[in-house]
């Protein structure tokens, strides 16, 4: 089964995070994944690549952006790129919901793009080039830093 994991990880030099967990770690980032267990992942949005990916380019421009509402408009946009195809995993808890993302100290995203399934029998992701450029390119204008 071909499966993609679309992750970003962001991180505040201040802030304390979750990694997709029922309690907040103090050091660990804030990571936001889409997938589905058992089903095919979805290669192609209205845009171009990932519905996750989608998500994120549209969600990460938005002012003013809490973590909160970061979190929420993260979970509904990925719902309608994806056509309820696939679910969001994110933080339960936030450790502080009314975070500014979209100014202050700091911010550096992980971003992970997995395509290339030729060593398996599941054939490769063709949008996923296109989520390894753009994706880097809606975070560094929303002023992270990208790794």
């Amino acid at each position: 089964m071909n499966r993609r994991a679309f992750i970003a990880a962001l991180a505040a030099s201040s802030a304390g995070s979750a990694l997709a967990q029922t309690s907040p770690s103090a050091a660990a980032p804030l990571v936001y994944y889409a997938g589905q267990a058992g089903r095919l992942t979805s290669d192609r949005s209205s845009q171009g690549g990932n519905p996750f990916a989608s998500a994120l380019c549209e969600v990460i421009a938005q002012r003013p952006l809490t973590l909160e509402t970061f979190t929420r408009r993260m979970a509904e946009a990925n719902q309608i790129h994806s056509r309820g195809w696939q679910m969001l995993d994110y933080p339960r808890v936030l450790p502080e919901p009314k975070r500014r993302l979209d100014k202050g100290e700091t911010r550096v995203a992980l971003v992970l793009v997995n395509a290339d399934y030729s060593k398996s029998d599941a054939y490769s992701l063709p949008g996923a080039a296109h989520d390894a450029k753009r994706v880097p390119a809606a975070l560094n204008e929303a002023g992270y830093q990208t790794m």
